[in-house]
């Protein structure tokens, strides 16, 4: 991996005192695989062995002996070359001589390629001369290359991967004023779909045609990659006024006319919809590595609300994506600090006003003493994994109360749990349910768990056995929250539930319309004809709680009848209402509104 140039003051006999110096070492040069180059001090080519004859595409030596070593280099260098040496004869320091460089040589047929020279000079009975050694570095950097490529290229499609998009963004947010841009990053959707349907083989191609549909449509780009199986990235400039609405009207156009043509891969003909998030930068990100989780975030919200579409992410959303993250951590914190308890809503049987049951509610507060409202932390604890910590304290906290009934249920109102999709998917959940029970002595008769319309319109068979095995144990199940779109009555048919609660937005309009009365009485009719117990929620007015007594409704939850209320009160309520005749019923539920201020 040496060079040695040798310069001298060159005539015949110099020639032959250099040769006479170097005999020793003849051998070794010929045999040499790097290089080895000497020159006279005017520049001339005085020795070359075979591996430099080779390395520069010449036949002989003789072809190269006299000539001047700037034959050899690159024309940048080949400039230069007349002043390192004036520097170096004057006693300057200088970058070429005894320094391992990597250039570019000049072969004979004008084909530049790299080398690493090492050039120093020596000293021949009192003549200079230089010496080189050169190494040709083609294929370490042919290697190199390919090892770059593996790293910030994908494979399939030969575009920039993950790595150079956050390389290219680091070199954006570097600028001293970054430019705006728009970053999209485009997903085809149902990719899965496609590989089961037509095999791995005409997904990779499907990939590759869009790949140059998209390079064709987005020349002007200032940069495009593939960053995941089926995700594109784009980066597009959007400067001047209105330019971001123009960016992404353009985008959205250009993405349509990719998709509307079928992908025709292997005799396979695939209709391909794309989805695309986008992020304006550095506006909506800082950092260039904000720049990359933004532009996720956008994603997998175009996923989740605006599928085949484009979604453009708003500082807004932004912010509840912080929101978000902040009250994560605070609901951790909240699980080991112990910040959740319970309030109980009675339900009451609208014949009698006498209370059947009380849904089990979970309440925050923190340790500053800020309350959270339920509607705020339970979607987060959802989103996040955490309901199942949170589920399983309001389960068990639920079993304490009623903690050494088994056997004897009489005077004890039912108490129902909400249960989460989560929960629900926890094959060992029912076991858990069974074992408390056994433990704490709990008739499963006094409880209830309460699911979701959105669980049970995705039920699974798995789903479906566990639900069936909860209420083998006396557990009663209901449907929570009909009426909000998800399932049908048809569904009621062949699904594990004994109950059904209609949701408060089922009724809010009952007392204005008649075609909302007509559908709530049909409703309730059927579900009754379907041997189903139907409890009614939301219930605010005497009006609507007539309009159920008449209807028949069986059981009915809301703020006419209470307010969710700490546990002691809900036992004083329970014992009180239960004493009191029908008649006392509406003087006694009016003296426990009043009475509880901050138990909603």
């Amino acid at each position: 991996m040496w060079t040695v140039a040798v310069a001298l003051s060159v005539s015949l006999m110099d020639l032959e005192k250099l040769k006479n110096a170097l005999i020793a070492s003849d051998a070794i040069f010929h045999n040499s695989h790097d290089g080895v180059v000497c020159i006279n001090a005017e520049s001339e080519i005085i020795y070359v062995n075979s591996a430099a004859t080779e390395m520069f595409g010449y036949e002989r030596a003789d072809q190269l002996l006299g000539r001047p070593v700037t034959s050899l280099m690159n024309p940048e260098y080949a400039m230069s070359h007349p002043e390192f040496v004036r520097r170096h004869l004057a006693g300057e320091p200088s970058p070429v001589m005894n320094n391992l460089r990597r250039i570019r040589a000049l072969k004979q047929d004008g084909e530049l390629f790299p080398v690493d020279i090492h050039v120093f000079s020596i000293q021949v009975d009192g003549q200079r001369y230089y010496a080189s050694f050169i190494r040709d570095m083609s294929e370490i950097e042919r290697k190199d290359q390919e090892l770059h490529d593996l790293a910030f290229n994908d494979p399939l499609t030969g575009l920039p991967n993950m790595k150079s998009f956050e390389a290219i963004l680091q070199q954006l947010y570097s600028a001293s004023t970054p430019t705006k841009n728009v970053i999209a990053i485009l997903g085809i959707d149902r990719m899965r779909n496609i590989n089961g349907s037509f095999g791995f083989e005409v997904g990779d191609q499907v990939i590759q045609i869009l790949t140059g549909r998209i390079e064709i449509a987005f020349n002007d780009a200032r940069f495009i990659g593939r960053i995941a199986g089926d995700q594109f990235v784009l980066i597009v400039r959007s400067d001047g006024e209105d330019g971001t609405m123009t960016c992404l009207a353009d985008l959205r156009r250009k993405v349509d006319d990719i998709t509307s043509v079928p992908v025709s891969a292997k005799g396979a003909r695939v209709k391909v919809e794309i989805t695309i998030g986008a992020i304006e930068i550095p506006d909506l990100a800082e950092t260039a590595e904000n720049a990359v989780k933004h532009a996720e975030l956008a994603y997998g919200d175009a996923k989740k609300m605006a599928r085949s579409r484009l979604h453009f992410i708003t500082p807004k959303r932004l912010e509840e994506i912080a929101y978000t993250a902040a009250l994560t951590h605070q609901l951790q914190d909240a699980i080991q600090n112990g910040e959740f308890y319970i309030v109980i809503q009675p339900k009451v049987d609208v014949r009698s006003g006498r209370p059947t049951a009380g849904e089990v509610l979970v309440r925050w507060t923190r340790s500053n003493g800020q309350s959270i409202p339920p509607g705020l932390f339970i979607p987060v604890a959802e989103d996040t994994g955490l309901i199942d910590a949170i589920g399983r304290f309001v389960f068990l906290e639920t079993c304490t109360l009623l903690r050494g009934t088994k056997g004897d249920i009489e005077g004890y109102p039912k108490l129902a749990v909400n249960l989460s999709p989560k929960q629900l998917v926890d094959l060992d959940f029912v076991d858990f349910v069974a074992s408390t029970f056994e433990r704490l002595s709990v008739d499963p008769r006094l409880f209830e768990f309460e699911i979701t319309e959105t669980a049970v319109a995705s039920a699974t068979g798995p789903i479906l056995d566990i639900l069936e095995r909860l209420r083998q144990m006396g557990i009663s199940i209901a449907l929570d929250d009909f009426g909000t779109g998800y399932s049908s009555l048809t569904m009621l048919t062949s699904m594990p539930v004994d109950k059904v609660k209609l949701d408060k937005s089922f009724i809010d309009q009952v007392e204005d319309s008649e075609k909302s009365f007509k559908l709530v009485e049909n409703s309730i009719r059927m579900m009754q004809d379907l041997d189903l117990t139907v409890t009614v929620e939301g219930v605010e007015t005497r009006a609507v709680h007539d309009m159920l007594f008449a209807l028949g409704v069986d059981e009915a939850q809301g703020y006419f009848y209470s307010k969710p209320l700490s546990v002691e009160d809900f036992r004083t309520f329970s014992l009180a209402i239960s004493s009191e005749s029908t008649e006392a019923f509406s003087r006694i539920k009016a003296d426990f509104v009043r009475k509880m201020p901050g138990t909603a």
